[in-house]
């Protein structure tokens, strides 16, 4: 019956072993894949700032023709000073938008990899409880070799 017992438990012992290379090829695998999502939202968040610039240098210099044409001077006794401050207001408005983009993308971008990290962390964890098995596993065979 020994042969039987140790058979199993190097069955075991293979059985962890693979398990534990698994786990630690789904670790680097789970953190590539974060790393790659992390940079693709930087580069979409790259191209949604490069759409809203564009749109904001449409509506600014489509303000400007519309004040251009309305008639009014810039100066003390001309309502120019309205539009001058409509136009610090529109460009200060936009330029959050702008800021908020860039954190929010930024922001974004990390969740993926700290999820990735997590992830990874995890899987190792797992890995290291298959290397334990697979220990336990080799202990239990010299066990049965020597009082079996």
């Amino acid at each position: 019956m020994p042969v039987v017992a140790i058979a199993s438990l190097a069955i075991g012992v293979v059985s962890s072993l693979f398990g534990a290379a698994g786990k630690k090829k789904a670790a680097k695998q789970a953190k590539r894949l974060a790393g790659l999502n992390a940079d693709y939202i930087e580069a979409e968040t790259e191209e949604q700032k490069r759409r809203l610039k564009f749109e904001q240098e449409q509506t600014a210099a489509t303000t400007r023709t519309g004040i251009a044409a309305s008639g009014f001077r810039s100066g003390a006794k001309t309502m120019g000073g309205s539009h001058r401050s409509y136009l610090k207001s529109m460009k200060d408005q936009q330029q959050s938008e702008m800021d908020w983009l860039t954190k929010s993308g930024a922001s974004r971008a990390n969740i993926a990899r700290e999820g990735g990290n997590v992830e990874a962390s995890q899987l190792r964890a797992a890995s290291f409880g298959h290397y334990a098995q697979a220990a336990q596993g080799l202990f239990g065979i010299y066990d049965e070799v020597k009082n079996g």
